[in-house]
């Protein structure tokens, strides 16, 4: 009998900033900091241990350490080989 080969790569997943979509959504984290900046909000937030930045038009004011889900549009994914070469922008190839 004979297994199947399957070629696995790593990606990587690149979302911009403006993109993530804070206070709902299936992905959770911990607020590390949230930065008002006039216009608009930075939020860095611990995610499975992998700091994300987040930027909200609003003034978001919820203390470091709290709980915060966010959510992105599949169009909005952008993925990279490990190379870094773009494999992918939303649903089209690169």
């Amino acid at each position: 009998s004979s297994a199947a080969h399957i070629n696995q790569e790593e990606i990587y997943l690149g979302i911009r900033p403006h993109a993530l979509k804070i206070g709902q959504g299936p992905i959770t984290g911990k607020i590390i900091s949230c930065q008002w900046l006039g216009d608009q909000t930075q939020v860095a937030i611990d995610v499975g241990g992998k700091t994300v930045v987040a930027v909200a038009h609003d003034r978001v004011t919820e203390p470091a350490g709290k709980q915060i889900s966010l959510s992105v549009a599949a169009e909005d994914l952008h993925i990279f080989g490990t190379e870094g070469t773009a494999l992918a922008h939303g649903s089209r190839p690169a």
